[in-house]
């Protein structure tokens, strides 16, 4: 955890266990406002969701998600079940993983009211326990780039981190102060390799890439041979970019409807459907 530009504390590494966390309070707090129980769901939503602040009366969550995903997180999460914005659809795989974790969370509240003949007791339990029990290890750190630092020693006592949170965490640490270039980068590269695969794809398509460039390389050779090339912040900034622009064209050779192959006509969307059905895979 280190201190964001906005002043508040920035969460590096445990942001889905928190956003999770806060997934399952928020079931809690629908399950007492659909019972009419205002008072106390408003409570909830205050003590460990978001609260007004007094000077605009505006809605300041506790927990803020990426560009991504923060809007999407606020309209189904943090406002109030009646909320028009709980209607938000989700547009890339990161929406559709936490719908699934708010349904689940929604299926558990309730199966408990269907079985409990006291509901409420359980649930408030429950909020007793993630506040007097649950235990967070808060680690921090002056910037960034010792928290990346900090990754890096924990991969090496094995704590299983994997490639690509690693390459990630190191393309961010040398960008220095152009980090929002590589952040804003490396979200472009998700948003096109997301509807293809998760964290392999991303891998995967990182060690095809430098492949391309620095001939074959093996992924347990990947990170080393990345921080033996990429040493400024010039340097980071760059390959996350380049990274960024070829991610469209990788994630579009996994569909021949993807919308890049159109304009190219019939005849390469055909070729394209042959590779698929011939069981065409990256190398």
């Amino acid at each position: 955890m280190t201190q964001g530009e906005s002043g508040r504390q920035m969460v590096i590494d445990g942001q889905q266990r928190l956003a999770t966390t806060c997934i399952l309070i928020g079931a809690i707090r629908d399950y007492f406002e659909l019972q009419g129980d205002i008072e106390r769901a408003n409570e909830i939503k205050k003590k460990y969701l978001s609260e007004r602040t007094i000077r605009t009366l505006t809605e300041t969550p506790h927990l803020v998600l990426d560009e991504v995903d923060n809007e999407f997180f606020i309209s189904n999460v943090l406002t109030p079940i009646n909320d028009p914005r709980r209607k938000a659809e989700p547009k890339v795989p990161s929406h559709e993983r936490i719908a699934g974790a708010i349904t689940k969370a929604k299926y558990l509240i309730n199966n408990i009211r269907a079985i409990s003949s006291s509901p409420d007791e359980i649930l408030l339990n429950w909020l007793d326990y993630l506040h007097d029990n649950a235990k967070v290890i808060i680690v921090e750190v002056a910037n960034e780039a010792n928290a990346f630092t900090i990754f890096e020693v924990l991969n090496d006592r094995g704590l299983d981190l994997s490639v690509s949170d690693l390459l990630k965490n190191y393309i961010f640490s040398k960008s220095q102060d152009r980090i929002s270039e590589a952040k804003e980068a490396w979200i472009g590269l998700l948003s096109h390799l997301e509807s293809v695969g998760g964290d392999k794809q991303v891998k995967d398509f990182i060690r095809h890439f430098w492949s391309s460039v620095y001939g074959l390389t093996r992924e347990k050779d990947l990170y080393d041979f990345i921080k033996s090339k990429i040493k400024t912040k010039e340097q980071a900034v760059r390959f996350a970019i380049n990274l960024k622009d070829k991610a469209l064209t990788y994630s579009a050779f996994s569909s021949s409807s993807h919308e890049i192959w159109r304009p190219l006509g019939s005849g390469a969307i055909a070729a394209l459907e042959v590779m698929e059905l011939l069981g065409y895979t990256d190398f």
